[in-house]
């Protein structure tokens, strides 16, 4: 497989190729765990992990395993699930990334991709604890007080006294269909109070088009 590094320097990522890699071929990654993954997938893929138990009563307990058996059932929702499915994220993450293609354009500063999170990610386009809010404020810009949002890099965070949710852009790939640049966000979302945890990969397709950026979860 090509791989590619990306390196923080001054403020700026810089792209560091192996000798031969086809640049132009490759998603953009800037989360330095999917980076590591993608150089090495076979690993990933087969890493012992937490049990997960899916609707049908089957249990995985590694990322090939668990990718098949998504074919077949969803993966149950309960507390322990829930807990355990960060283990899982980069699987979700792999899967996509191995079927992507480069994205259309360069790579932005990576603050651009968070003000887009918050400015264009339509909350009503996904569920999450801000989904109520969100028929009343669409967006992370328009989030009444005591929520308060700030960027770090390609990270979103929205968080008050008792809640903490982070979306993290990290990764870009392209679509062959039509030229389009789709980002895979992770989702963490946290009451600080309480049991309620969400871990997920979100994908926002067409995101290099004008308007309210939409996410589903995958």
């Amino acid at each position: 497989m090509n791989t590619r590094a990306w390196l923080l320097l001054s403020g700026t990522w810089l792209l560091v190729a192996c000798t031969g890699t086809d640049l132009t071929t490759q998603p953009i990654i800037f989360n330095a765990e999917v980076a590591a993954a993608y150089q090495q997938p076979d690993a990933v893929l087969s890493e012992r992990r937490s049990p997960l138990r899916l609707a049908d009563g089957t249990t995985v307990t590694d990322c090939t395993a668990y990718l098949a058996a998504l074919d077949h059932a969803p993966v149950e929702e309960t507390t322990a699930n829930v807990t355990v499915r960060v283990e899982y994220r980069i699987c979700d993450t792999l899967a996509v990334l191995r079927d992507s293609a480069a994205p259309p354009g360069v790579a932005l500063p990576l603050p651009a991709y968070a003000e887009g999170l918050r400015d264009r990610l339509d909350l009503r386009s996904f569920p999450s604890s801000l989904r109520q809010l969100a028929d009343d404020y669409p967006t992370a810009a328009d989030l009444p007080d005591p929520m308060a949002t700030s960027i770090s890099n390609a990270v979103l965070l929205i968080e008050s006294a008792d809640w903490h949710y982070r979306l993290e852009v990290v990764a870009v790939v392209g679509t062959d269909a039509d030229a389009g640049e789709d980002w895979l966000v992770w989702l963490t979302d946290e009451a600080l109070s309480g049991s309620y945890r969400d871990y997920r990969l979100l994908i926002i397709s067409g995101a290099n088009e004008p308007g309210y950026l939409t996410a589903t979860v995958r």
